[in-house]
């Protein structure tokens, strides 16, 4: 386990690799129900890790006996090290450096985990990667870039100029585009304030932190805000999973003008 009680210069424990520190915590115990480099073997996802460092967490039930944990990675892409790509829009873009993941867990299970020994991976149901469908600041669903000129439509406008020229300092080597250090984020559960009072579905608010230029970019966009949200959303499309919808600077008037009726739980 990573955390400690206190840090071993101060507790006498000698660091010893794969094993915890001092775990003798003053206010209740912890145990890590995910890792940095754990994969999944659900028969429904691809393998996937768990990657990058994590930061913003939500959670919420996706089913009745069925916990959802959200987890973002505060990758950087190819400007450090770059992330293994994830795919959106029905393969149509991909993206390195931050993930934004979930790992579902049994309801039961997880409501007892406190109390034995036992592994988080024994509860664990379901795991992958959330965005599977991606919109960019002008509502249009994000495509590959253009390797040769600006990409004119479905650009994803962080890592461009406001004309689509690409003007981040690197290009990923496995993905269309970088996803760029998602930091701080807030889930907030549909109506959560009471009946027809606050977001008309559940929604993970996250945004992305840094990025490096090339020099002299003026017309650039800027650092996007992002809202993840589990139903139909600035599109007619009838899309099946999570949608993302991208905005620098005018987020929250996108989204308190889109109020409509809740759709059934995916």
């Amino acid at each position: 386990m990573i955390p400690e009680a206190q840090d071993a210069a101060q507790s006498g424990i000698t660091p010893m690799d794969g094993e915890s520190g001092d775990v003798d915590f003053p206010f209740g115990s912890i145990k890590a129900l995910a890792t940095v480099g754990e994969f999944s073997t659900c028969n429904d996802s691809g393998g996937e890790l768990v990657v990058g460092v994590p930061d913003g967490l939500g959670a919420y039930l996706v089913e009745d006996d069925v916990v959802r944990v959200i987890v973002q990675s505060e990758s950087y892409g190819q400007l450090r090290r770059e992330s293994y790509p994830f795919i959106v829009n029905g393969g149509a873009a991909s993206y390195t450096g931050s993930h934004v993941q979930y790992v579902d867990y049994d309801r039961d299970a997880l409501g007892e985990f406190m109390e034995h020994d036992g592994p988080a991976s024994d509860m664990v149901v379901g795991m992958g990667n959330l965005i599977k469908h991606f919109y960019n600041l002008k509502g249009e669903l994000v495509g590959p870039r253009n390797p040769n000129g600006p990409t004119t439509y479905g650009a994803h406008y962080s890592n461009t100029d406001a004309a689509g020229n690409y003007v981040v300092d690197g290009l990923p080597s496995r993905a269309d585009w970088l996803l760029q250090s998602l930091c701080s984020a807030h889930m907030e559960v549909a109506e959560g304030w009471g009946p027809g009072i606050g977001f008309a579905d559940d929604i993970f608010l996250t945004n992305e932190e840094w990025m490096t230029y090339e020099d002299d970019v003026e017309a650039f966009v800027g650092l996007s805000v992002h809202a993840i949200v589990r139903r139909e959303f600035f599109c007619p499309l009838n899309l099946s999973s999570l949608n993302l919808l991208s905005s620098p600077r005018f987020l929250f008037l996108h989204l308190y003008r889109m109020w409509i009726p809740r759709l059934p739980m995916l």
